[in-house]
């Protein structure tokens, strides 16, 4: 019985056959070529790149980095650019943001080609700023008025009025 049945499959399927499992070479292939697309940018010097990583920054976010200590690649689950230690500032704010670091979501086709930066969203955690009780409206404008996707998870935000505390949120 069990001889029939490879006969069967054999000779009447067998082009069928022969077509499906060759086929999984193809999505090695595919994959393995995919899984290098994403991981060869754990290579590459960010820091020759930083200029046009800033100047997309500002230009689109108004956000403008002053000091980073690195930037980092990191392909899985999502690729990600991770900017530790960033002391930066906004447009129309002249105080300081100090973030522990920036994650941008840069589009897919955007991982190779820096000339053509962009970034899907943006996130900037672990901040702290000290703002002046003048310049709070500004800023929260400036936030609020984001047309891209951006993001501030766990903001310390510490209000003065001539150098003396009032608020610490």
């Amino acid at each position: 019985m069990l001889n029939k049945f490879n006969k069967i499959i054999n000779n009447k399927y067998s082009i069928f056959f022969k077509f499906i499992f060759s086929l999984r070479y193809l999505f090695l292939i595919f994959f393995i070529s995919f899984i290098s697309f994403l991981i060869t940018p754990n290579f590459f010097d960010y820091e020759k790149r930083s200029l046009r990583i800033k100047n997309y920054l500002y230009k689109n976010y108004q956000l403008k980095i002053n000091d980073y200590s690195e930037i980092n690649f990191k392909p899985f689950p999502v690729p990600i650019l991770e900017i530790k230690n960033v002391e930066s500032e906004f447009n129309l704010t002249s105080s300081s943001i100090n973030s522990e670091k920036i994650i941008l979501y840069p589009n897919f086709f955007s991982i190779y080609n820096y000339d053509n930066f962009s970034i899907k969203k943006l996130i900037i955690s672990n901040s702290e700023t000290k703002l002046n009780i003048d310049e709070i409206v500004p800023f929260v404008k400036q936030i609020t008025n984001q047309k891209k996707n951006f993001h501030i998870k766990k903001l310390n935000l510490k209000l003065f009025n001539k150098n003396n505390l009032l608020l610490s949120l």
